[in-house]
């Protein structure tokens, strides 16, 4: 694993984030598509989260780019760093319990994962239905299900798959 510096995330948060917990809409007019997905607990242990990092390694990818979301100060080292595969999902958890970003050195596809009930896969079409294991509308109407079954707790959901659900 190597630490990225300040400058480096700094940079690459301005280019695909609009906040936080949203992809810039620059990043997504650039061809790309969004689709928002219930949270991924975990990158090893979990069904979706392999299948997330599988989706990395079938476009080619063997490295990742992976940061926070936001800036955590200079003794957060581990915030901005480039990782292997295989490394990424100890990386993650090392962070927890912050908003992360995985990009590709090319910023071509990312998947932003939120402490916050959901996970946003942005790419290609082919990109994100492999990370998401559907197609694109099955994904979408399957978060749109996930939303309205926790908007009681989670009132951001369905607003969220409106923000996306194009």
């Amino acid at each position: 694993m190597k630490y990225l510096n300040a400058d480096a995330a700094v940079d690459i948060r301005a280019a695909l984030l609009q906040s936080s917990q949203a992809f810039s809409p620059a990043w997504i007019d650039a061809g790309r598509v969004v689709v928002p997905a219930a949270e991924i607990p975990d990158l090893s242990d979990n069904e979706a989260g392999v299948r997330l990092l599988d989706a990395f390694r079938a476009a080619g990818h063997s490295e990742l780019v992976c940061l926070s979301t936001e800036d955590l100060g200079a003794d957060e080292p581990q915030q901005a760093v480039l990782a292997e595969l295989g490394e990424v999902a100890d990386w993650r958890w090392d962070l927890a319990p912050f908003d992360v970003l995985l990009t590709t050195a090319d910023r071509s596809v990312a998947a932003l994962l939120s402490v916050d009930e959901f996970v946003l896969i942005g790419g290609s079409p082919g990109f994100v239905e492999s990370a998401l294991g559907e197609s694109i509308p099955a994904a979408r109407a399957a978060f749109r299900a996930y939303a309205a079954s926790t908007a009681n707790a989670s009132r951001h959901l369905p607003l969220l798959a409106d923000r996306y659900d194009s």
